[in-house]
């Protein structure tokens, strides 16, 4: 089995850094679920926040 090359018989300048390889799997799904949990809790605020003002105003403008 060939070993793979290392950046220097590549020809890759600047060396790679550590930073740029693809995060673990493990980090990527705890990210999509903060995401997802973020646009849930964006959408429930957003319904409530909609709903207090809609209450507000109609009770205003019946009163």
């Amino acid at each position: 089995m060939k070993r793979p090359r290392m950046w220097m018989e590549v020809g890759v300048w600047p060396p790679p850094v550590r930073a740029q390889w693809r995060p673990a799997r493990s980090t990527v799904v705890r990210r999509r679920r903060w995401v997802a949990a973020g646009l849930v809790a964006a959408v429930v605020f957003g319904a409530v926040a909609g709903s207090v003002a809609t209450l507000m105003l109609v009770g205003t403008v019946g009163a």
